[in-house]
C-alpha cells in the first residue's frame, strides 16, 4: 500500500507534489491551497512522503473551495483513487482509504538517490505501522534534548526544508527519518558534517557545536534503538 513514484526530473515531481508539500509540511503554508502565481519559485522537497490522510484532505479541500489543480496533480487523484489510498464517494467526497505514496527523482544522483529512497521507504512504514510509530515518540521523548532542539532549529532555519516544528507528528516522523536514512557505521559522520555545514553553524551555532563535541553521540544512541527495533521486527536496518 506504499506507492514509490520515481520521476524523471524534479520538474515532474514538482508538478504531482509541491503543492502539497507546502499544504502538508511547510511552516507558514500548512492547510493552505497555494496557487501557481503564490506557488511561483518556491522549493517544495527533493523527495517526498504523504499518508493516506494527508492526501485526502488535500484532494477534499481542493474539491470543497473549487480550487483548480494541475493535470498531474488530477492525475495522482485517479492513481490514488485506483489504489485505495484514498476513497472518492458517490457525491464525489474524497477520504482516507490505507497506505501512503512516497517519491523520488531520477534527476537525483544515485548516492543521493539511496539516502533519499531509505528516508523516504521509512517514512512509509511510520505512515503504516502503529507500533513502529510509538517506539519512535519514545525515543523523540528521551533523546538528547540538545541533540532533537539541534534538529528541530535546522529544520526550521533551512530555507529547503521550512518543516512546521509545532506539527509533532510531523517532528516524529522527520526525527525518524533522519536517524535511520543512513547506516548505523555513518550516523555520527553524517551529523558531524551537517553542525559543520556553514548555514547551520550562522543560524544556530550553539547546538551545531555540541553535536561537533559530543560526536553526535546523542543521535547514535537513538539510532541504535530504531534500528534495534527494525531488525528485531522486520530484518532491516538503518540505510537499508
Amino acid at each position: 500500500k506504499i506507492l514509490i513514484f520515481d520521476t524523471r526530473s524534479y520538474s515532474v515531481q514538482d508538478d504531482f507534489f509541491r503543492r502539497l508539500a507546502f499544504y502538508v509540511e511547510k511552516a507558514g503554508y500548512r492547510g493552505r491551497l497555494l496557487t501557481d502565481m503564490e506557488l511561483g519559485s518556491l522549493h517544495g522537497y527533493n523527495a517526498h512522503d504523504y499518508s493516506a490522510e494527508s492526501l485526502a484532505n488535500f484532494f477534499e479541500k481542493a474539491r470543497t473551495e473549487g480550487f483548480a489543480l494541475n493535470p498531474k496533480e488530477y492525475l495522482l487523484c485517479d492513481i490514488l483513487v485506483e489504489n485505495g489510498i484514498i476513497l472518492r464517494s458517490s457525491d464525489g467526497s474524497y477520504s482516507a482509504g490505507s497506505g501512503a505514496v512516497i517519491s523520488i527523482s531520477q534527476e537525483s544522483p544515485q548516492w543521493l538517490r539511496r539516502t533519499f529512497l531509505a528516508h523516504e521507504c521509512w517514512h512509509g512504514i511510520f505512515f503504516i505501522d502503529a507500533d513502529f510509530r510509538n517506539a519512535v515518540g519514545a525515543v523523540y521523548y528521551t533523546m538528547d534534548p540538545v541533540c532533537l532542539e539541534f534538529l528541530k532549529q535546522f529544520w526550521s532555519t533551512q530555507a529547503t526544508l521550512s518543516y512546521d516544528t509545532s506539527d509533532i507528528y510531523l517532528m516524529h516522523n522527520e526525527l525518524m527519518g533522519y536517524l535511520m536514512q543512513q547506516s548505523l557505521r555513518e550516523t555520527k559522520r553524517y551529523f558531524v558534517s551537517v553542525a559543520n555545514r556553514g548555514s547551520v553553524q550562522r543560524n544556530q551555532k550553539a547546538t551545531a557545536d555540541y553535536v561537533i563535541k559530543t560526536q553526535a553521540a546523542g543521535f547514535e544512541d537513538s539510532a541504535k534503538i530504531l534500528d534495534t527495533y527494525a531488525f528485531d521486527n522486520w530484518g532491516y536496518g538503518a540505510g537499508r
